[in-house]
């Protein structure tokens, strides 16, 4: 291990003391590392461009992991979202309240997040450069079918000419380049508009 990460692991350990917090009737329980920061931290971090940054997304990944491992009927709570979209919808929230904890923003975003977890694990499918889940593959098929933009089947789960034909012409109405594949702009612009 560097010093530089040595030198950050330290300043984390200042900065981001333990509490105590117990686990107890009322579902309080202990918040370790960054997700303790004040939401003002966290965008003060990212807005320097510091290497601490990282350890919110190192945080974010790790929480969504146990919420995937603890929740019942929950294979995966972010099926497509990257930890770059999700630091980027904390950050949104921490703006608007700079002294919530990063964990409170977090569990907003969670919440928002429940309607579209996968409840099974399944498969995994290469675009490109991406790679999803089928259930993932299935709901843009879907999402695409309900705007009249897709005709195929919606529960074959390839990623073929159709379906690229398809995301180029969500993606022109939503102003976006017509790349065809499935990057994460033009899931969040489906998927947000497809809950409206």
């Amino acid at each position: 291990m560097s010093f530089k990460n040595v030198s950050i692991w330290v300043f984390c350990a200042l900065i981001f003391p333990s509490i105590s917090f117990a686990a107890d009737s009322n579902d309080a329980f202990a918040i370790k590392g960054a997700g303790i920061a004040k939401c003002s931290k966290f965008i003060e971090f990212h807005q320097k461009k510091d290497d601490i940054y990282l350890v919110f997304g190192g945080w974010l990944e790790g929480y969504l992991t146990a919420i995937n491992q603890q929740q019942a009927n929950t294979f995966d709570l972010a099926p497509w979202q990257s930890t770059q979209l999700m630091l980027i919808a904390a950050e949104a929230l921490c703006k608007q309240k700079p002294d919530m904890t990063f964990q409170s923003a977090v569990q907003i975003l969670i919440a928002e997040l429940m309607p579209q977890k996968v409840t099974q694990g399944g498969k995994f499918i290469s675009i490109d450069k991406y790679v999803y889940q089928e259930e993932v593959v299935k709901r843009i098929k879907n999402a695409l079918k309900s705007r009249n933009l897709y005709s195929g089947n919606v529960n074959d789960v390839q990623y073929d000419e159709k379906l690229k034909i398809a995301v180029k012409k969500f993606q022109k109405n939503i102003q976006q380049p017509q790349t065809g594949l499935p990057d994460q702009g033009t899931l969040y612009e489906l998927f947000k508009t497809a809950k409206q």
